[in-house]
């Protein structure tokens, strides 16, 4: 299922179609990605009950800038270290884990779910010619089945509610991510991120660290010249920093939430 594109810059997205015939590197999560379509998945359904355990092994989770304000009330926000900034959400103080994701696969009731999680085992791939995004799903997902579950496609082959809603979803995603890239060069024209380091001590006794991202530098964002503060208002840009620089209290319950699973094990 196709869609077509709004803007040049949703080229930079996943770019999974191209990843997946050369062998690169596939989005987070993602291990098989095809173009969902009623000769392949026609008797295919997708599984009724949500299960975040592919989620389970990883600690971040790239964000789009309008989720900063629901992000920064549970996970500290971060920036990754590539050419063009990606606001994370940090979700563990160790690599491979998930604080947020139990042994079931079941997501903290209390917290937000970034739309990056959501969205899966649906994603938008770049079709021929770049005219196009494709909707795919990952067939490694564990989530298709052809026994109980949410038909995928209609009996005369129209696409289901469901699909509709993915692309819906994925396009909504999309957009998004080109407003967010937009923040992301932005900090990086006016030099504000720094590298940073969290280090913790888990239940007064394992002390753990974790580095290899950025922050913003506080006082370079204050020293910013008038007419660049002025046009961040304009474009609600302003609102993004002052998440991320509150979501950092969030590094205390990250230790908290790790402590307390420490002490179930």
């Amino acid at each position: 299922m196709a869609k077509g594109k709004g803007k040049e810059d949703m080229a930079k997205d996943d770019k999974a179609a191209n990843q997946a015939q050369t062998g690169a590197a596939l989005p987070l999560f993602y291990r098989k990605p095809r173009p969902l379509d009623v000769r392949t998945h026609g008797g295919k359904k997708l599984k009724r009950e949500a299960n975040f355990s592919f989620a389970r092994g990883t600690n971040s989770v790239p964000i789009n800038a309008v989720e900063f304000p629901l992000i920064q009330r549970t996970y500290p926000i971060v920036f990754s270290g590539e050419e063009t900034p990606v606001p994370l959400a940090v979700m563990g103080l160790r690599n491979s884990e998930n604080l947020f994701v139990d042994e079931k696969g079941g997501w903290t009731p209390t917290a937000y779910v970034p739309a990056y999680v959501r969205r899966y085992p649906f994603i938008f791939m770049e079709g021929p010619g770049g005219l196009q995004f494709i909707l795919c799903i990952d067939e490694d997902s564990g989530f298709l089945t052809e026994g109980d579950g949410n038909i995928l496609f209609e009996p005369d082959g129209k696409a289901s509610a469901l699909v509709q809603n993915a692309l819906n979803f994925c396009s909504a995603f999309q957009g998004n991510h080109v407003q967010t890239r937009e923040f992301g060069e932005a900090l990086k024209k006016h030099n504000l991120l720094v590298e940073n380091q969290a280090n913790a001590t888990i239940a007064g006794v394992e002390k753990v660290s974790l580095g290899g991202f950025k922050i913003i530098d506080e006082q370079r964002f204050n020293a910013l010249p008038n007419e660049v503060f002025l046009e961040w208002r304009a474009k609600g840009w302003l609102h993004l920093v002052y998440s991320h620089l509150m979501s950092m209290a969030n590094w205390a319950g990250l230790v908290d939430h790790a402590a307390r699973r420490k002490k179930a094990a």
